[in-house]
This record gives C-alpha cells, sequence and structure tokens, in this order.
C-alpha cells in the first residue's frame, strides 16, 4: 500500500479526482428577444449567438423585444453595412443595449445614398458603448447616419472614425450625421430626437483624410425641439465644422474637446456652428483649441462659436464656460461671432489668443451685429478676452449691436507690434475707459492682464488676484469648464475658476540616490503668498511626468504662511534609473523637478525544487505551503538575480541576511537546515531536514539578497514549509473460506488530520 500526504486548509486532506461532465446545445430564437446576447462571428449562430451587427438588428426588427435586451462584441473586426430598422416593442424598460468592447465595425461605402457604417432607420432606444465604428470610403463616408425618427437612442464612449476620406464636401464625409436624407446633411426632417452622443472620439486619421462635419445635427423644422445631447466628446481633425447645428432646437452640446492636431489642410473653419433659427441651446463647458498646429501659414477665417441669425426674443440659449484658444494660423480669427443674437446669454466664456507667434490678420474677440434692432433678452456678463499676440490687428469688439446687459467683463489687448483696440463698429473705441464712458457698458468690468498659468496647455485659469471674485451672481452658470464650482456669492469671471499666488517651494526627500523597490515618503513645502487664507485645497505630486497622487490639504494656510505636507501615498521604486519629482497644489504650474537617482537591486530570485525532494513542491508561502515529513529531506536550489551568476556568488552577490523560524516564533536550529552557497557548478542550495519537534507546525526561511555591485538589496525570499505527521500504513483482512469474498479494512493511522489511501494488490 502507497500512502499519499497533502495539506489544505493547514491539514493532510485526501487526494482525490473529480470528473464533471456537462452537454450543451442550441438553437435558433423565433420569438421576442429578451436577455443576453452575443455578437461573434467566430462562433456558429445561435438563439443567443448571432454573426453579424446585420443579423443582429434584423432580428430585433423581425422578431422584436419583450425585455431588456443586452448585447456582447466579440471577435472583430466586422466588415459590414449596418442599418437598423424600428424595433417592435422597445421602449424605456425594454431597451437594447450594445457592449462593443472596443471591437470595430468598418464599411467602404462606395455610393453617395448610402454613405454610412451604420445607420439608425427607425430604431429607437438603442444604446452603443465602447464600439470602434470606421467609414472607410474614399469619397462617401458617414460614420454613423440618424434618419427616420430615431429617438432615444445612445453612442456611449465610442469611436467614429473617417479613415480614409479627403473629400471636402461636407454631404459626403461627416462623422456623425443626424438628418433625414441619405444623401444630405441639410434636409430638414424627423431624422432623430433625444438622442444622446457622449464620451466618444470623432477624427480622422491625420493629414487630409477626416470628417468635412465631426458632428451634424439637423431639425425636423423651425423652432422643434431635438432633445440632443453632445456631452465630454474628443472631436478632431475635421475639415471644416467641429460641430454643426442646422435650425436645430434643444440641443446641448456639453464639456467637448474640438480640436485639430495633425490636419494638414482647412478652409473657412468653425468649431461649433449655431446656424439659423437655434432656440433653447446650451453650448456649455467646451474647449475649442489648437485648429491649425499643423496648418500654421494658412489664412483663412477661422470662427470659434457661431451663432447665425437665431432672430427671436425667446432663444433662450446659452453660451457660457467656453474656452477658445491656440487658434495658432495666420488668418481672420472670430473667436465669438453672433449675427442678431436675440436672448443668448454669454457669460463665463474665456478667450485667448496669446501665442507667441505673429499673426498679421484681424482678430476678434467678440463679434456682435445686429444693426439697430435690440438684442432682447441678450446679455453678455463675466467674460475674459485677451488678445496678446504680436502683429495684425486686435480687436476685443466688434460691436454694431444694442445689447441689453454687458458687464462684469474683463479684457485685455496688448499685442506687440500690433494695433490694439478695445472695440469698433458703431465707434471705434481705443482704449478700457473709453468704451466705459462711450456705451454704458462695464461699469463693474476691468482691463486686467488674466496672466493665464499656462497658455500653451491651454490652463487658462488666471494668475492674478485682482481676478478673484469680480464676476456678477445670478447668471445661472454654476461650474467652470473644467467642472469646478464658481462661488455663488463671489464667482470668478471667465471660463476657469481663478487660482490665487500659492504653490510649492520644494520637495522633501530622502536624498538624491536611492535603491530599487524601496519606498519613498514624499514631503513637500507650501507657501501662500496670497492675500487671501487657503484651505480646502488639493495637493499634487507626479514622477516622471505620470499619473498625479491628489491628496487633500487640511487646515488652513494663512497670507506669507507655509508648511510642509506629507501624501499618505507613498512611492515604491520599482526600476532603476532616474526619477523625476514633481508637485503642486493641483491645478498650479509643477514646481521641479528633483531627480533621484534609482540603483537596480538583485532582483529575480527565487527558489526552485532541488533534485532531493522527499516531499511535495507547491507556491512555498503560508496560503500553499511546500510540504515534508520529519525525517524526510528537501532541497531548493536559489535561481541568480537577473544579471548575475552562481560563478560571481560572493563578488557581486550575497546573501546579507538568513532566518529560519516557525510561523509561531520559534527557531529552527541549524542542525535541521544548511546553507551551501553558490558557485560556478552548482545554484545555492536550502537543505532542510526537520526534526520530529516541528510536526504539524509551519517552517518559513528568509533570506536577503545583496547586491555588491550597487549597494542594494531586494525585498525578502520567504519559502513556507509545511512538517506534516507521517503516516503509518496497515492492513487487515478478515478469514473467509475458499470462494468467498475477502474483506480488506485500513488499519493506517495518523497523528494529526486526515489521509488518502488506495490498495494495490500487485
Amino acid at each position: 500500500m502507497v500512502n499519499f500526504y497533502k495539506l489544505v486548509y493547514g491539514h493532510l486532506i485526501a487526494c482525490f479526482f473529480l470528473c464533471l461532465f456537462m452537454s450543451l446545445s442550441g438553437g435558433k430564437a423565433y420569438g421576442q428577444l429578451n436577455g443576453s446576447y452575443t455578437i461573434d462571428k467566430n462562433a456558429a449562430a445561435s438563439s443567443t449567438n448571432y454573426t453579424t451587427f446585420q443579423s443582429f438588428f434584423n432580428a430585433l426588427s423581425s422578431s422584436g423585444v419583450n425585455g431588456s435586451v443586452n448585447v456582447t462584441v466579440l471577435n472583430g473586426p466586422y466588415t459590414e453595412q449596418v442599418v437598423a430598422n424600428a424595433i417592435p416593442g422597445a421602449s424605456a424598460s425594454n431597451k437594447i443595449t450594445i457592449n462593443g468592447g472596443g471591437q470595430i465595425l468598418q464599411f467602404t461605402s462606395t455610393t453617395s445614398t448610402a454613405q454610412h457604417t451604420l445607420r439608425f432607420n427607425g430604431a429607437d432606444y438603442v444604446t452603443i458603448n465602447n464600439l470602434y465604428i470606421k467609414a472607410l470610403g474614399t469619397t462617401y463616408s458617414w460614420g454613423v447616419h440618424f434618419m427616420n425618427a430615431s429617438y432615444y437612442n445612445t453612442l456611449d464612449g465610442c469611436t467614429v472614425e473617417i479613415t480614409n476620406n479627403t473629400s471636402t464636401t461636407a454631404a459626403n464625409n461627416i462623422g456623425i450625421n443626424m438628418c433625414n436624407s441619405t444623401s444630405s446633411n441639410t434636409t430638414l426632417g424627423d431624422a432623430a430626437k433625444y438622442i444622446t452622443v457622449k464620451n466618444s472620439t470623432i477624427k480622422g486619421t491625420g493629414a487630409t483624410r477626416g470628417p468635412v462635419v465631426g458632428i451634424q445635427v439637423t431639425a425636423q423644422s423651425q423652432n422643434v425641439d431635438g432633445f440632443i445631447t453632445l456631452e465630454k466628446n474628443i472631436i478632431q481633425d475635421f475639415y471644416q465644422y467641429g460641430i454643426y447645428i442646422y435650425y436645430n432646437s434643444k440641443v446641448d452640446v456639453l464639456n467637448n474637446d474640438i480640436s485639430r492636431p495633425t490636419r494638414t489642410n482647412s478652409t473657412t473653419t468653425y468649431g461649433i456652428n449655431m446656424y439659423y433659427y437655434c432656440y433653447r441651446n446650451n453650448i456649455v463647458g467646451n474647449k475649442i483649441h489648437n485648429l491649425f498646429t499643423s496648418m500654421t501659414t494658412l489664412t483663412s477665417t477661422t470662427y470659434g462659436i457661431y451663432c447665425y441669425y437665431n432672430y427671436s426674443g425667446a432663444s433662450n440659449s446659452v453660451v457660457a464656460s467656453n474656452a477658445i484658444y491656440n487658434i495658432e494660423h495666420n488668418g481672420a480669427v472670430y473667436f465669438i461671432y453672433a449675427y442678431y443674437p436675440f436672448g443668448i446669454q454669454f457669460a463665463h466664456n474665456t478667450v485667448s489668443s496669446d501665442l507667441a507667434t505673429t499673426n498679421t490678420s484681424v482678430l476678434y474677440g467678440m463679434y456682435v451685429y445686429s444693426g439697430t434692432t435690440s438684442m432682447t433678452g441678450t446679455s453678455f456678463v463675466n467674460n475674459i478676452i485677451s488678445l496678446t499676440r504680436p502683429s495684425g490687428t486686435r480687436y476685443a469688439y466688434y460691436y454694431y449691436a444694442s445689447i441689453p446687459q454687458f458687464n462684469y467683463n474683463s479684457y485685455y489687448v496688448n499685442g506687440t507690434g500690433s494695433s490694439n483696440f478695445m472695440a469698433t463698429g458703431l465707434s471705434v473705441y481705443n482704449d478700457f475707459a473709453s468704451w466705459q464712458s462711450g456705451t454704458g457698458n462695464d461699469a463693474n468690468g476691468s482691463y486686467t492682464n488674466p496672466k493665464f498659468a499656462n497658455v500653451t496647455t491651454g490652463n487658462l485659469a488666471p494668475t492674478t488676484v485682482q481676478l478673484d471674485g469680480q464676476g456678477a451672481t445670478g447668471t445661472g452658470v454654476l461650474k467652470d469648464v473644467n467642472g469646478n464650482n464658481y462661488s455663488l456669492t463671489e464667482p470668478d469671471q471667465g471660463a476657469f475658476v481663478t487660482d490665487v499666488n500659492a504653490n510649492v517651494t520644494r520637495l522633501t526627500l530622502a536624498g538624491a540616490s536611492n535603491c530599487q523597490m524601496q519606498v519613498e515618503e514624499v514631503k513637500v513645502w507650501v507657501k501662500n503668498s496670497s492675500p487671501y487664507a487657503q484651505s480646502g485645497f488639493n495637493m499634487s505630486y507626479r514622477v516622471n511626468s505620470g499619473t498625479e497622487v491628489v491628496e487633500p490639504f487640511t487646515g488652513t494656510l494663512n497670507p506669507g504662511d507655509s508648511a510642509q505636507f506629507t501624501f499618505a501615498q507613498k512611492l515604491t521604486y520599482n526600476n532603476s534609473g532616474a526619477y523625476t519629482f514633481q508637485a503642486r497644489i493641483k491645478g498650479k504650474p509643477y514646481v521641479g523637478p528633483y531627480v533621484v537617482t534609482v540603483k537596480a537591486a538583485p532582483l529575480g530570485a527565487e527558489w526552485m525544487k532541488g533534485a532531493k525532494f522527499n516531499g511535495q513542491f507547491f507556491s512555498g508561502n503560508i496560503g500553499d505551503p511546500d510540504i515534508v515529513a520529519s525525517p524526510d529531506t528537501v532541497d531548493f536550489n536559489l535561481l541568480a538575480p537577473t544579471g548575475y551568476t552562481n560563478a560571481n556568488y560572493g563578488t557581486a552577490w550575497t546573501l546579507s541576511a538568513t532566518s529560519a523560524k516557525t510561523t509561531g516564533g520559534f527557531t529552527i536550529p541549524a542542525s535541521d537546515y544548511t546553507i551551501t552557497p553558490a558557485n560556478g557548478s552548482q545554484s545555492l542550495r536550502l537543505r532542510f531536514k526537520p526534526g520530529s519537534a516541528f510536526t504539524d507546525s509551519f517552517a518559513k526561511f528568509t533570506i536577503r539578497v545583496y547586491s555588491n555591485t550597487t549597494l542594494c538589496y531586494a525585498p525578502d525570499i520567504d519559502r513556507v514549509i509545511f512538517v506534516a505527521p507521517r503516516p503509518v500504513a496497515g492492513a487487515d483482512v478478515s478469514d473467509f473460506c475458499d470462494g468467498d469474498a475477502a474483506v480488506f479494512a485500513s488499519t493506517s493511522t495518523i497523528s494529526s488530520g486526515t489521509m488518502s489511501y488506495h490498495w494495490d494488490f500487485g
């Protein structure tokens, strides 16, 4: 009889084999859809799996739904043109959710009447998450198209890419098109309502490839609400329009980032275009910037936000907390353009033309025209306009209008080598004082250099104390472009909550050098140089320009005071090399760099099973220890650290410490184990032959590997071994006569735990 023993939950238990047999079956579904499904082209079609997007949408439109449907997309890409028709049974409680998982849906269109990769053709209550949609056509390419009364649909976390199209015709080249036509982007009709596009990216692939229009929203008809939300999207490398709202009302354009980092051709450009009879729209919290990064010499005209002929006292649109900056080219720029802007509230916007490069054209911070017609309900409050880009002509305003409320704005027009004016239009105003006295506007405004924190990176938070809390209350605008709350009693002007002069002055680290895998406690000194007490702010540090560690500062820092701040989150030096520390009050410029050189530790050493091993070799930790019974012997060989060899043990590396104890704290005598150093022919060896006194206990051996080269040591290496009780095999058989069945009984014993055994009859 052969005995086996193994520890589970601290005891020896029986080894056993468990066989589990399962059978799977599937078939086609003919009823209404309800529950979980997959789109997986690598799996067979079944009642729960569809091999194409179109087959899934065909099932939805033919069978309908009677409950929520959740779909997971696997094993892309999918190359197909997809149409989602009306879905019977779809409702607020019976929604269809497609989890794209980052998979690709792509198609190459070659016709002007079917330019789409994905078309919503009357489908309602569909949400698509995290799908990568490519329109591959070279002449015709719409990523996503909504038409024929497609309601209550959402794109969340998706990417829509116009991959190959170099066409400059808007109707043929659109990222997302909400228009009730198969070939146009400006045909009125009931295309879509209650549509949400959020957390998504709409882009080209650089140079001349990309959409003419990032997102197109076309109305059913004049003054009909669309209930469209475009929120927290990234729109990049379009040819002409970032977002184009055509006649549509009740459209929320919120917190989008619009830029063209790699585009190399363009025409007249519009960041956001709100064109003709657009009412009750919210253009709030958007960043429009870097539209000419790769085409700085172009001289075409640019409009940041374009509001054209919103001619009604009931417009009630809001253009607020938008930041327009770093328009790098050499053409005319209208940062905000408003033509007959009835009932539009312009509040808390920041306009910056403060790059160091020259622009020889004309710049208008705000262009307002309504002739002699009073713009009922229109206001321009709490905005910042800064124009300091050299050369050319600078106007904070073109002003040919009658605006009922024009106050609490801040201006700075001071471009070197430029012609700087406060305003032109009805009259020319050379400076802010003449603007105030000549128009009666901005009685509570100011002419102040905002000293933006970092124009290049778009951190347009003013750092000058004069602009801290100088805005008007009662605008209804609660958050800045970054989502920070404005004070309800002393709001800041512009799109960024104002920072005062307070920041980190230095870092305090353990030293200029350290060892890999050691831990650094990061301390900084912070000083408030502003005249206001500071509290409730966040401190941050980063290493090698990586992710910030952000923690709250507790207490109050009075004017002129300094304090030391210790971060609770410490840094482990996982790799060798230079670590560049920078720290700041969150939102302020970084202080540093402070460089720590980290030397390599002798990592990579680990225990391997030796040639002599009368036991069981497992993970060697307390949850899965190795096993040996007294007085058997187990050998462990130490794999040399990475970059070291057994031959250079004692010269390049060695053991700086060893420990042999039970987990209960009792020292294991040297007579029970030996450590043999490594040499050119063998690894360092630990041999353990436990005495019976350690039965039913856990032996823990700890070593520390040290580099004689870098003078650093690696984290301790532990090995836990359970000293198991030894079973005593025994068997008995009852008396029997010839022809009777023999009855065998095990008389095996073990001092503790359980054991398994099997019979061997030869």
